[in-house]
């Protein structure tokens, strides 16, 4: 039990050197800022296979704000013990670019793993019902990813299989880069 709780405050602390991150990264550019994470379980988090996945998106997303003439710029990586996270400041309106990053998380194969954040050039949170959109579905079943992770609604052979799934799907699918590619011009 000693060994979990250790793990714990291992990965709350990580999650605090990122949103530490967020908050310095925003003050120094005084741009918008998008976070970038995995929102798979946290054995997937820090796997090397998932991360080289994830930097390969990141860094895929990055060039395609860019090439549709976002003002986007690559800040940090980081990789700790709650998984990757991906830092882009970009001179976008925030509620204009979380839009964006909401239609890649729920249309770009494989982005269902992603938790695309932003924040304002205030260092403030803009969540999706900061846009009238409804919250993350579950990647699972199409309910309220809240929900089904407060009542552990799937077994972790379940998420497992379907995080696997996700992982194929996005190392393979060259029309996901058309497709993010068509969201970020919008």
């Amino acid at each position: 039990m000693e060994d979990i709780n250790q793990e714990l405050l291992k990965v709350l602390a990580a999650r605090e050197q990122r949103w530490e991150m967020r908050r310095k990264l925003v003050k120094e550019k005084r741009r918008c800022l998008i976070t970038v994470t995995l929102c798979i379980p946290i054995v997937y988090r820090t796997d090397d296979e998932f991360c080289t996945l994830f930097q390969y998106f990141c860094r895929t997303f990055l060039s395609s704000l860019i090439l549709n003439g976002h003002h986007a710029y690559f800040e940090d990586y980081i990789c700790g013990e709650d998984g990757p996270a991906f830092f882009i400041s970009i001179e976008t309106e925030a509620k204009s670019i979380k839009r964006i990053c909401v239609k890649v998380e729920e249309n770009v194969t494989g982005a269902r793993m992603l938790d695309i954040d932003v924040m304002d050039i205030d260092g403030t949170p803009v969540g999706r019902e900061d846009i009238a959109i409804a919250p993350r579905r579950c990647f699972i079943c199409d309910n309220s990813a809240m929900v089904c992770v407060s009542k552990r609604r799937h077994s972790p052979d379940e998420i497992s299989t379907c995080v696997e799934q996700l992982k194929e799907k996005m190392a393979v699918s060259s029309h996901s880069l058309t497709i993010l590619s068509s969201i970020v011009k919008e």
